[in-house]
């Protein structure tokens, strides 16, 4: 005789994604998620909850957590502005101790076209510690434009090679004998990749 094993619970993150991806899904589960204790789990939910048109991702940029207010700057990079109450948790973001979040942050202000993260964005290219926040500033100042940025990004022509690989490419946005200048200069690039770019940029100019 055999007895049939007894049926362990289901995860949560399981039971989570059906309720957000089914056809029906179930958005009380995914309410419920949204307080949860579990970062990974109010991140996930988050993610459906936006998708799902429950809420907007600006309630979360003040999340407890860094991983949660990283998604909800990803979520909110889609070509519209906070409002200015959502506002001041971006600006934090932007000068925030996880490199991460200062990465989303940027991303969000490129997006975006945010002017409110000029400054913010502006500093983090010359002066974050942190190469990763480096390469999104140049990409955000591209996307924001303007001479200042220009200049920042001819800047960041000098600094380490994947930022120079970011700032290259980001010159497309930029017009002028300065810009022309530093293609050439990048052109002979001890990094292969940016003088890759540098060509192909003189080749379409």
């Amino acid at each position: 005789m055999t007895h049939d094993s007894p049926r362990l619970p289901e995860p949560p993150f399981a039971t989570l994604l059906r309720a957000g991806l089914s056809p029906n899904g179930d958005h009380d589960i995914i309410r419920r998620s949204l307080t949860s204790l579990d970062a990974l789990e109010r991140q996930l939910a988050l993610r459906l909850a936006v998708a799902a048109s429950i809420l907007t991702a600006e309630d979360f940029l003040g999340d407890p957590s860094a991983l949660v207010r990283r998604e909800a700057l990803r979520l909110l990079a889609t070509g519209t502005v906070v409002s200015d109450s959502a506002w001041a948790h971006v600006s934090t973001s932007l000068s925030a101790v996880d490199p991460l979040e200062v990465e989303a942050a940027c991303f969000y202000v490129g997006e975006s076209a945010d002017e409110r993260g000029r400054d913010a964005v502006s500093h983090a290219a010359t002066a974050h510690d942190d190469l990763r926040c480096r390469e999104a500033a140049v990409v955000a100042l591209a996307q924001l434009g303007g001479e200042d940025a220009r200049d920042i990004v001819i800047v960041a022509l000098g600094d380490k090679p994947s930022v120079r690989r970011r700032a290259v490419v980001a010159l497309a946005a930029f017009e002028g004998p300065e810009v022309d200048a530093a293609v050439l200069r990048a052109r002979e690039d001890l990094d292969w990749q940016t003088r890759s770019s540098a060509e192909l940029l003189l080749r379409e100019g």
